[in-house]
């Protein structure tokens, strides 16, 4: 393979701009047909300038796509644009790197608000962090009890500053967390308890202590689109049953978040929460932002992260 070319190059700042993508993943984040998309990542690859990964199957006759991350080659590419190409992380170990279903999935949701940025005008995206970086620079958060004060660390999967401008401008501020598997009570309750006691340790890390937290609630069945083709009969009766799991754990979670804002007396902030089951393989850009499916503690109707004009 030569030097890349203009459709190979922007695979390359794709990926280092998700860190792990799949191919149908980047077909829609760039634009491309899949197959297009798929024979360009296969030529990247034997280059060498792409690294692929592969998901534990879940099923043995089941099948998993191909991950892509950036090998060696191509971090030297990118780093030796020095054009604003995205930022390339410097640690790199080529035996340590592995598929991550949870990345994918919170790079879904990202990928969700980039598309209904280039969708509508009247969105931009501002600014994000990802939980790569909140690892590295956390949130610290001061919990205090009748005895003694403790200091814990807050790692959203992902925090996003959003801006609408149509006759006026608002911005949005969410903190996303990307669920797929169950979680105990205790758990939960305390990852509630952290964004409740958040606020200033939130406005240290990012610079506003405005925020809502919204919870993807989903499985390993409902993440990944197939690139092409149709879910077999297997995988869609997989599905069925996921989404009726994934549909009580967010009962689950809107109890237990009822709970704890009770027993902190903080019912009043019971919208900072969203939670929706609705399955990440189907989700458009516009449902994310504006479609009624995201329920709240105490209440009754579902309702949509922007509203409608």
């Amino acid at each position: 393979m030569k030097a890349p070319g203009r459709p190979e190059g922007r695979i390359l700042e794709a990926v280092a701009l998700f860190e792990q993508l799949t191919a149908e993943q980047l077909s829609r984040h760039l634009d491309y047909s899949f197959r297009y998309t798929q024979h360009r990542c296969k030529a990247l690859t034997d280059a060498k300038y792409l690294q692929r990964l592969t998901l534990p199957k879940r099923t043995q006759s089941g099948s998993v796509p191909y991950v892509y991350t950036l090998a060696r080659r191509g971090r030297k590419y990118l780093q030796d644009l020095g054009d604003g190409s995205p930022s390339v992380r410097k640690r790199y170990r080529p035996s340590e790197q592995q598929a991550r279903l949870h990345t994918l999935a919170t790079n879904e949701v990202l990928l969700h608000f980039i598309m209904a940025t280039e969708e509508d005008p009247s969105l931009s995206l501002v600014r994000y962090i990802t939980d790569y970086d909140f690892h590295n620079e956390p949130i610290t958060v001061q919990l205090a009890d009748r005895a003694s004060t403790a200091t814990a660390s807050l790692i959203p999967d992902l925090w996003v500053h959003l801006r609408q401008s149509t006759e006026e401008t608002y911005s949005y501020y969410y903190c996303i967390e990307v669920n797929l598997t169950p979680v105990e009570q205790k758990r939960w309750r305390r990852k509630v308890s952290l964004y409740l006691s958040c606020e200033k340790g939130i406005k240290e890390r990012v610079g506003v202590d405005v925020f809502q937290v919204v919870t993807f609630i989903a499985s390993p069945e409902t993440v990944l689109r197939p690139g092409a083709g149709r879910y077999s009969a297997t995988e869609q009766m997989a599905r069925t049953k996921a989404l009726k799991e994934a549909e009580k754990r967010k009962n689950d979670y809107l109890l237990w978040t009822e709970r704890e804002l009770k027993a902190q007396h903080r019912a009043d902030d019971a919208d900072l929460f969203f939670y929706t089951s609705l399955p990440l393989d189907e989700l458009t850009p516009s449902e994310l932002l504006f479609a009624e499916h995201f329920s709240q503690p105490y209440e009754t109707e579902a309702i949509s992260l922007i509203p409608m004009e």
